[in-house]
């Protein structure tokens, strides 16, 4: 519910008459927010690299935090995005929902991990110990 509450914000941004009620977005295309949209696939490749990283405990932590609210934030405007095309261009919803979009999100995730990885690296050496 909360990345349809948070979906539905960032489409009242570009157009009127948007509403949630439950996990059904209501306006010119209706959506319904699933638990298969919560993008925890992505989040649990994320977190199984951060956490099998060789990395100190503080550093997995805020990857942790950081990586979930970047993925959540993106799911977000994927589920902001797909309410778009399914107004634009409702023949493509179903492939741009089932293709790309998880695609960007699992690429995301990598991105994430090594974004992260590289930052633990540079710490470590800036620190003079081994991560």
């Amino acid at each position: 519910a909360l990345h349809g509450s948070a979906a539905v914000w960032l489409i009242g941004l570009f157009e009127d008459g948007v509403a949630i009620q439950g996990a059904s977005i209501s306006g010119r295309f209706p959506l319904r927010v699933v638990k298969a949209c919560s993008s925890l696939d992505a989040q649990a490749l994320f977190a199984g690299t951060v956490l099998a990283f060789p990395a100190p405990v503080r550093a997995k932590l805020l990857g942790l935090l950081v990586g979930a609210l970047v993925l959540n934030g993106l799911n977000i405007g994927r589920i902001a995005a797909l309410y778009f095309v399914g107004v634009h261009a409702p023949g493509s919803f179903d492939s741009i929902h089932e293709e790309p979009l998880p695609l960007m999100l699992v690429g995301s995730a990598c991105l994430s991990f090594f974004a992260w990885a590289g930052w633990v690296r540079a710490r470590s050496r800036n620190l003079g110990c081994l991560a």
